[in-house]
């Protein structure tokens, strides 16, 4: 099996292996349920949940469409999850933020991109 991936970009993705567990195991659905739901792979799903890769913002991205999840619940957990999200945001650099908001663009769109972008404010 291949080593879990505990870090990501500074968030702590123990946590978030963790919560995404729960969140399946909360809407009662197996692996092969929640791929389906999100319209992502099996692989993909359970790579996420056991921790051997980092998560794609596709992945997250569909994951909040699918299950209206919030994304920063998953990493954070508990009531300051957006001040935390906003502080490891602003603790990126500039390219890492830059690459991750043209991620999102790439799969929202412009548009849909800005009233996100927005929100998070």
């Amino acid at each position: 099996m291949k080593e879990k991936t505990n870090e990501y970009k500074g968030f702590d993705l123990t946590v978030y292996r963790e919560n995404l567990k729960k969140l399946r195991l909360k809407m009662n659905k197996t692996q092969k349920e929640m791929s389906e739901m999100i319209n992502m792979s099996e692989e993909a799903w359970g790579k996420n949940e056991r921790g051997e890769c980092v998560p794609s913002t596709e992945f997250l991205l569909k994951l909040n469409v699918s299950t209206g999840v919030d994304i920063g619940t998953l990493f954070f957990g508990g009531n300051d999850t957006r001040e935390r999200m906003n502080k490891m945001l602003c603790d990126m650099s500039d390219t890492d933020r830059s690459i991750l908001l043209l991620e999102i663009a790439k799969l929202l769109g412009v548009e849909e991109s800005m009233e996100l972008i927005s929100k998070l404010r």
